[in-house]
């Protein structure tokens, strides 16, 4: 049975100039059917979990800009604690192996490095999720 509603992606990124970039990076480039909402901090975006998201894009360094927000390894806890199917995609600008290993240890999909090739990273790992059908039903 094939799905008509579109795929729901959050993308949640503290800096608004990246958030819009990869927003219409993966408007542009994804070849099936997703509705993208942004927020700008975790907590946001556990408050819109009851939308059923397939996917989300989260950072890593949320709490940078915000100190009493949560970073992004508390948000996957919280996401996994409330809907473990969600595939969740950690961005970050640390390169750190370490930080790498916690993000899957507690069920992220995939993580991505803030490079240059980043959001093509993100749009393999979205094609992934897609193609082997790791989406919600």
């Amino acid at each position: 049975m094939k799905k008509t509603q579109p795929y729901l992606i959050f993308l949640v990124e503290d800096n608004k100039t990246y958030l819009k970039t990869l927003k219409n990076y993966l408007n542009a480039h994804l070849k099936f059917n997703v509705s993208i909402k942004t927020f700008l901090n975790g907590e946001d975006c556990i408050k819109s979990l009851n939308l059923f998201p397939e996917i989300i894009i989260l950072d890593y360094f949320l709490n940078e800009k915000t100190k009493d927000s949560k970073n992004g390894i508390e948000i996957l806890k919280t996401i996994k604690n409330n809907n473990p199917e969600i595939s969740v995609i950690i961005l970050s600008v640390q390169d750190n192996m370490k930080v790498a290993t916690d993000t899957m240890k507690y069920g992220a999909f995939d993580y991505v490095s803030k490079n240059e090739n980043a959001f093509i990273r993100i749009q393999n790992a979205i094609n992934n999720i897609y193609k082997y059908g790791l989406w919600l039903h």
